[in-house]
């Protein structure tokens, strides 16, 4: 095909496709073989190919001579295709490959490609170069790329939603992904508290306008799937149905002239809306009823996910961190900052266990488990550590707050109905020093304690030795 011909055949392609078909046929010739790659939804989809029965599709950026040509936007042209390090073969006999970006609106959308069974020639390799820039002229003049359909942009926003397990995440996704599979620009989650429904999450320009809305407003939405049904916008105008809710008037004239409401789950309710009057499709709705199923399975999965690693970060008798959850958070809290760490053994548990008998033992620490938080601060945490041993975690305390908390413990677990007491032994982190300083420092002040009766509060201080509640400072041990 000459120049001409070539000039001629591509302003006459209607589509990428034909366009791309033309160039190949331009650049085919005995031992060529010419193809046109396309990006569409992140990967470079194959538009027209000669010479090969088997192709590659698909490719991810970076990925081969094709994908390091999209990627970077700079041409590339292997006379050796063999020491290549990107070069992907699909046929043994191809000596050489040159492939040239395809640009459109000032951006990189796909590549032209030869293979070439015999040495390059520089006509060759000015042929691909002149088949990218008509193939990139064609496609700005018919508009750009061919983009995905809705149907498959709602395949990769499932897709990306399984990976998930996080709630706000998925709630983030599926707002995006609501706004990206219609026409309209907005999105809202409606959570449903008991019997009403608060605006949870939003997205888009009209995100103040749905996430203010009063409680008449987001009651009127609610109300249109109580059924199980979806509902959406049919017409082309704006003027306001005369049957609708007040409420619902109201919205569409503050500017969202159109709507959508699904079920998204029994506990979330989709509300998709726009400032432009475009009327929804029974096909639109389809895709956001999937859309709305997909995130309702990805919410409940999520759901598991916390519930499960809520068990196993916590004590099964009592509720609160075990052992390994303290020592988690114990390395956690004192990089933020000052920190109180309180140590804290059940007095003579193991005779109360003889005397009374196991069940009343896990009853007897259950209760001294409340007592001790109940004396705890809002932002401070209660972790068992042990049998009979718990501890403490106290963000941004001085040793005077540290103590005050201590003792508190102490005259809760006292004032409780367990029949046990405690001793405890507390400790501020100094400047500098190791997590597992200010923890040894603590468990000091509960020897300290107990060496010296038990039931009581110690402080070390980490400098003059240890501080009974109440008592001067003296050398442990």
């Amino acid at each position: 095909m000459s120049v001409d011909a070539f000039a001629k055949a591509t302003a006459r392609a209607t589509d990428v496709r034909a366009a791309s078909w033309v160039a190949v046929e331009y650049l085919a010739g005995p031992a060529l073989r010419p193809s046109v790659y396309i990006e569409r939804g992140g990967r470079l989809r194959c538009q027209a190919l000669l010479g090969y029965r088997q192709l590659l599709d698909g490719l991810p950026p970076w990925v081969g001579v094709i994908g390091r040509t999209y990627a970077t936007g700079e041409p590339s042209v292997a006379h050796d295709v063999s020491i290549d390090p990107n070069y992907l073969g699909v046929a043994a006999d191809v000596i050489a490959e040159a492939c040239f970006p395809v640009a459109c609106g000032g951006r990189t959308v796909g590549a032209v490609n030869l293979e070439a069974t015999r040495r390059l020639r520089p006509k060759d390799i000015a042929r691909t170069e002149r088949a990218a820039a008509a193939l990139g002229a064609r496609i700005a003049a018919l508009g750009g790329p061919l983009p995905e359909s809705a149907p498959q942009r709602l395949v990769r926003h499932a897709i990306a939603l399984a990976t998930q397990h996080d709630t706000a995440a998925i709630e983030r996704a599926v707002l995006a992904a609501a706004v990206d599979v219609t026409p309209l620009d907005s999105a809202m989650l409606l959570r449903r508290e008991g019997e009403r429904c608060v605006p949870g999450r939003g997205f888009g320009p009209l995100e103040p306008l749905l996430m203010q809305a009063p409680p008449a407003t987001v009651e009127a939405l609610a109300g249109y799937v109580t059924a199980g049904c979806s509902a959406y916008t049919v017409t082309r105008t704006h003027d306001l149905d005369p049957g609708e809710p007040d409420t619902i008037r109201e919205l569409r004239a503050g500017g969202a002239a159109s709507l959508a409401v699904l079920q998204a789950g029994p506990d979330r309710i989709l509300v998709v809306a726009g400032s432009a009057t475009a009327g929804l499709s029974t096909e639109h709705c389809e895709l956001l009823e999937l859309l709305a199923a997909q995130a309702s399975a990805c919410l409940r999965t999520a759901a598991s996910v916390t519930a499960l690693r809520a068990q196993a970060a916590t004590d099964a008798l009592t509720g609160f961190g075990h052992h390994a959850t303290f020592h988690r958070e114990l390395s956690e809290a004192h990089e933020a900052g000052d920190l109180g760490v309180l140590v804290i053994d059940v007095d003579a548990f193991k005779a109360f266990n003889d005397r009374f008998g196991h069940p009343a033992g896990d009853g007897a620490l259950k209760l001294t488990a409340t007592a001790l938080a109940s004396g705890l601060r809002r932002g401070d945490a209660l972790f068992r550590i042990g049998g009979d041993e718990f501890a403490a975690l106290l963000p941004g305390v001085d040793a005077t707050m540290s103590l005050e908390v201590a003792r508190r413990l102490h005259d809760a677990v006292a004032e409780s109905t367990s029949g046990l007491s405690v001793s405890i032994g507390a400790a501020v982190s100094r400047p500098g020093e190791a997590a597992a300083g200010v923890l040894a420092r603590a468990d000091r002040a509960l020897y300290a304690v107990k060496t010296g009766g038990r039931d009581g509060v110690a402080f070390d201080d980490g400098r003059d030795g240890v501080a009974f509640d109440g008592e001067p400072f003296g050398t442990v041990g």
